[in-house]
Parts: structure tokens; C-alpha cells; sequence
């Protein structure tokens, strides 16, 4: 067996900028090192959001470093009361070195949440949009196949179908289909399709004139039924949670495959 690797903090920090290439984004957050803890780092706890649940487990853990997709937003100092308070004493007296990696991890073309999406569907020849990705329905499937394929991935509720009540007289139709929030008013066999994980749902409109009839994104506005209905395009909502476990989980596996650290994805399931 491999002996496990110690990585000094500052050389995951590197790692992780180039691996995200991190300087070509403008964010709402420093991508990174954002709490600094002990130097040597062997284990690792990895989950979507910064909370007191996930530190908790990395503790029990022993990790080293904690990265997350949702860490710390705001570039420069915050005022630090209530809870965030609380989680940055929780790093600093465990000397836990907390990372967050946000649009970067979103756009990756490779690892990222959207781009193993549109992968697991079966796109292809992808094109950027925002930090997701317009593609081809390469295999022709229709939607309720593409749901199918997605329930594989993403976890939870998945067993779900069912539709709310209503229909074209009084007003908009939401079903659940796969576990997913579904307004189904495009073709049966979606052409192109758009994913962009997280909140995403002002892309919608943009990613419409570009001839996309199935946009897959993490959450749901007001004005979408309406726009779903009037433009016969499908919009579906995958969760924020759900929509942002692929890449953090692909960081999990490549950590430690390519850099030899103890590496533990930590699933704590969010409704949203």
C-alpha cells in the first residue's frame, strides 16, 4: 500500500488555483486558501456548503483541511458574529485550513459539476455559458431518459414522480419526475441542451435564444413557468445541492489518486 502523502498547505493551495485555474474568474469569493490552519496536511474532508454539520465530521475525522464549493463570499475582511463566528473558531482550534473553489469549480471542462452533467446525459460538442455549457443531445434521448440517466448520479428522491395540479386552462403544470422539478412544455426529444449548476435560472432566457429546448440548472424563479410555457421549452430543476455534488465529489477522487491525501467526501443533504 502507498504510503499516504503529507502536502504542505501552501502547495494545495497552488494546486488548487492552477488545477481550477482560478485567476481567470472574477467571483463573488477568494478562490482558495481562506482560513489557515496547520501546514502539513494528510486528510481532507470535502463537501458542497461550509457548515457546523460538515465541520463536526472533520473534526471526528482529524482533517487537516476542509474544502468546500460554498466557503466564505466577500473578497475582503467580513465582520465575523453568529455562526460564521462559531465555524471559524471551530477551524482555528483545530488548526483546519478551510478552501473554497466556486465559479471555478462550476466551469471546470473537465471535472467540473456542469461538464460531468452534460457528460452523463450524453452531450456533446459543448459551448460555454456563464460557468455552464450548451451541448448537442448527441444520443437523441428524450427527457424522460435524460432524467433517468441524471437520477444514477444525484442522489435523493429519485423514486419521485408525480405532478402537481393543473393544466394549460389554469395555469402552469410542475411535475416531479425522477426526484427533479420538472416543466415539461418542449419537444419529447430535446435538441440542445444547456446545464449550469447552482443558481442559474437568470441564464434561462439567454440559453433559450441559442436554440436550447432543456435547460438544467439549481433552482427555480417565479418568472420561469410562464417563460417555459410561452417559449415550449423545458426547464428543470435539479436542486442548488444536488446540481453542485459532481465536481466536489470528482475533487474528492482526484486528491487522492493524484496527490496521495486521505480524502473524505462528506454528504450533508440540503433540500434545496
Amino acid at each position: 500500500m502507498t504510503p499516504t502523502r503529507m502536502m504542505h498547505r501552501d502547495d494545495l493551495d497552488q494546486w488548487l488555483r492552477r488545477f481550477y485555474q482560478t485567476d481567470d474568474f472574477k467571483d463573488y469569493c477568494h478562490n482558495g486558501l481562506q482560513v489557515e490552519g496547520r501546514r502539513e496536511i494528510r486528510r481532507v474532508v470535502l463537501g458542497v456548503s461550509l457548515n457546523g454539520l460538515l465541520l463536526k465530521a472533520a473534526v471526528n475525522y482529524m482533517a487537516d483541511a476542509v474544502i468546500v464549493h460554498h466557503g466564505f463570499f466577500g473578497r475582503d475582511l467580513f465582520r465575523l458574529t453568529g455562526i460564521r463566528q462559531r465555524w471559524v473558531a471551530t477551524l482555528l482550534k483545530h488548526e483546519i485550513s478551510l478552501f473554497g473553489i466556486h465559479l471555478p469549480m462550476d466551469a471546470h471542462p473537465v471535472l467540473g459539476h456542469n461538464a460531468l452533467i452534460t457528460g452523463w446525459m450524453g452531450g456533446n460538442s459543448p459551448e460555454p455559458l456563464g460557468p455552464g455549457f450548451l451541448s448537442d443531445n448527441a444520443t437523441a434521448a428524450p427527457l424522460d431518459e435524460l432524467l433517468r440517466r441524471l437520477a444514477k448520479h444525484l442522489p435523493g428522491r429519485e423514486g419521485e414522480s408525480r405532478a402537481v395540479p393543473g393544466h394549460d386552462e389554469q395555469g402552469f403544470r410542475l411535475e416531479w419526475r425522477h426526484g427533479f422539478q420538472v416543466l415539461a412544455n418542449g419537444p419529447e426529444m430535446p435538441r440542445r441542451l444547456a446545464v449550469v449548476s447552482g443558481g442559474s435560472a437568470d441564464l434561462y432566457e439567454s440559453a433559450v435564444s441559442r436554440g436550447v429546448d432543456a435547460f438544467f440548472c439549481g433552482e427555480i424563479k417565479e418568472p420561469i413557468p410562464a417563460l417555459s410555457r410561452e417559449t415550449r421549452t423545458h426547464f428543470i430543476n435539479l436542486g442548488h445541492y444536488r446540481s453542485e455534488l459532481p465536481g466536489i465529489r470528482a475533487l474528492r477522487d482526484e486528491l487522492a489518486s493524484r496527490l496521495n491525501l486521505h480524502a473524505r467526501f462528506v454528504d450533508v443533504p440540503n433540500p434545496i
